[in-house]
């Protein structure tokens, strides 16, 4: 008997990855298909569905060709994809307009008008996240406010992988739970679309997609997309999720408590939980898991990856950052912990979880003759993991018991970083073999639950290879908690300065 495989795509911001794995959790090949953002304004940030379909098929046949596997052999495709966007299509799937995108912001000259309308704790307590413009509801109100013909046409408003999924059976306009709950139009507790949002800003359900399980089988590929992508007619097509909740089962975090940082542009921390964790300060966004009845609470920083690379072009004067965490690590780890005093507030482009507050300024304080190019670098590295232990508190404070955090992304590939994080944090850091894969890694677990292959997510932690762990030294993080007492106390010091709205 033939071996078989299961193909995950990953719907991301800058193209589509395409992996394959077999029934054993081994990545057999990983092929990326570019596609562009279109910006304008400043404030919008656009994608053309047609392009995400263009890749889609130009990285299948890629992939087929170099693994040598035939597309009989294929078990079923699953999908990751980037959250928060909204694509209004027709009842035969045409795109009416591009897809307003994630980063997109033009919906925030209606977000006070929202806020009004529903008041900003009423969104918080059903949806379990902020009012904010980034999410679908407000994109999908810009289009009734600003664009009610296209809002008129719509059929129903879709993310990006659930349009793939769309053209590849033909017929089925569904989501998931993980993306549905990334709306701010989800009640997170009832897990279903909120009647009292809907009904209060005046958007029509019948425009969103039927919610299904993560590891629902949809359809199944049409003949024309058989044609357009080499894989064969009848393949089973299941959902999969949001990239963030599939990178967390990439990340093997499937049970409760379990938890994990990713390292790219921005940083996270996500739990898996099996209540959202909600809070006065509405520090948290709560989103659905593709796990079944789990949610995995976010804590999101704007800039750490971000802030590497500033440093690196603007303190270190290097314009090719190809190596940039290699780099970062060889001048870095020349300075003892604590960079002789000096600290970096890494608020380069504003700040999410806990300020919410999009006039934060990044800054150096404790400057002195002593501090060189090294110190400087060394002091933005444990910048940016004093801020992602401001976010850990906040789950340690509601009773979370984390014991070790799985990082993933880029910043993974930085050894000292991690060192710093397990000191920082005072817990064990451990890091996979395959570090920018959680994403197809968690769609691949998703798929083979769906088609009966794997009984659970628990099985993701079989494929899960730990490479390296880092552990705290005490002296270390005693030097650093009271280095983190003054990193909180300087950034509400300087707040006042800039202003929080």
């Amino acid at each position: 008997m033939s071996k078989s495989y299961i193909i995950a795509y990953d719907l991301g911001t800058s193209g589509c990855k395409t992996a394959v794995f077999d029934e054993e959790g081994h990545l057999r090949r990983s092929v990326t298909s570019r596609y562009p953002t279109y910006y304008k304004n400043d404030d919008r940030a656009e994608q053309d569905p047609y392009e995400w379909w263009q890749a889609v098929c130009n990285s299948t046949r890629k992939l087929l060709l170099q693994s040598k596997i035939g597309n009989s052999q294929i078990s079923c495709v699953v999908f990751s994809g980037q959250m928060a966007g909204c694509l209004p299509v027709d009842s035969d799937g045409k795109p009416l307009h591009n897809s307003i995108i994630w980063a997109d912001r033009r919906a925030a000259v209606l977000d006070s008008k929202i806020q009004k309308i529903l008041g900003l704790k009423r969104i918080y307590d059903i949806t379990g996240n902020r009012a904010n413009p980034v999410y679908t509801g407000h994109k999908i109100f810009w289009f009734r406010e600003e664009e009610p013909g296209i809002y008129n046409k719509t059929y129903k408003f879709l993310q990006a992988k659930d349009y793939i999924a769309l053209k590849f059976t033909g017929k089925q306009f569904v989501t998931d739970f993980s993306e549905a709950s990334c709306t701010n139009l989800f009640n997170i507790k009832e897990r279903k679309w909120s009647d009292e949002i809907l009904d209060c800003l005046n958007i029509s359900k019948e425009k969103l997609p039927e919610i299904v399980s993560s590891t629902q089988i949809v359809g199944e590929i049409s003949e024309k997309a058989a044609e357009e992508t080499g894989l064969k007619r009848g393949t089973p097509v299941v959902i999969g999720g949001g990239d963030g909740p599939c990178a967390a089962v990439g990340a093997g975090v499937v049970q409760e408590g379990e938890a994990y940082i990713y390292l790219g542009s921005s940083a996270w921390i996500s739990s898996s939980m099996s209540e959202p964790l909600l809070d006065e300060k509405q520090q948290l966004a709560n989103y659905c898991h593709i796990v079944p009845n789990y949610y995995v609470p976010t804590g999101t920083m704007q800039s750490a990856g971000t802030s590497f690379e500033w440093a690196l072009r603007t303190i270190g004067g290097l314009r090719d950052v190809d190596n940039l965490y290699s780099i970062m690590e060889k001048k870095a780890e020349s300075v003892a912990p604590g960079s002789n005093g000096l600290i970096f507030l890494p608020y380069l482009l504003g700040e999410r979880t806990p300020y919410w507050n999009p006039r934060a300024k990044g800054a150096f304080i404790g400057l002195t003759l002593q501090h060189d190019e090294c110190h400087l670098l060394r002091s933005v590295l444990e910048g940016v993991a004093f801020h992602l232990r401001l976010i850990c508190d906040i789950f340690i404070n509601r009773k979370v018991e984390i014991k070790k955090l799985v990082v993933i992304g880029g910043g993974a590939k930085n050894d000292l970083l991690l060192k710093i994080l397990a000191d920082v944090l005072g817990i064990p850091i451990h890091v996979p073999a395959l570090l920018e894969e959680a994403n197809t890694l968690g769609a691949y677990a998703a798929g083979g639950v769906g088609i009966g292959l794997f009984d659970n997510f628990e099985i993701v932690k079989q494929f899960l290879k730990i490479n390296k762990a880092f552990y705290p030294e005490d002296k270390n993080t005693s030097l650093y908690s009271e280095l983190y007492e003054k990193f909180n106390k300087f950034y509400t010091a300087i707040e006042p300065i800039y202003g929080s709205h």
